[in-house]
């Protein structure tokens, strides 16, 4: 997981003003060839690419719920 997270920093960088959605990671990681990603310390483009959606997922669930439980006010 941790190796995961290094490749979205990387690759956030590389995609710089452009939003860092998995759509665009996944794209960002299929236009390299194998030489490119051996630079940005990527072994194995499709595990690299699951372990990045499984990241960006779990943030993204993160930031829903930290989003509804604001809107909800906490209330119950």
């Amino acid at each position: 997981m941790e190796k995961a997270k290094q490749t979205i920093f990387i690759i956030n960088a590389e995609l710089g003003e452009m939003p860092a959605t998995t759509n665009n990671i996944i794209k960002f990681l299929n236009s390299k060839n194998r030489y490119e990603l051996e630079d940005l310390g990527v072994d194995d483009r499709i595990e690299t690419t699951l372990e990045v959606k499984k990241v960006l997922k779990k943030e993204e669930l993160g930031c829903t719920t930290d989003e509804e439980m604001s809107h909800s006010g906490g209330s119950n």
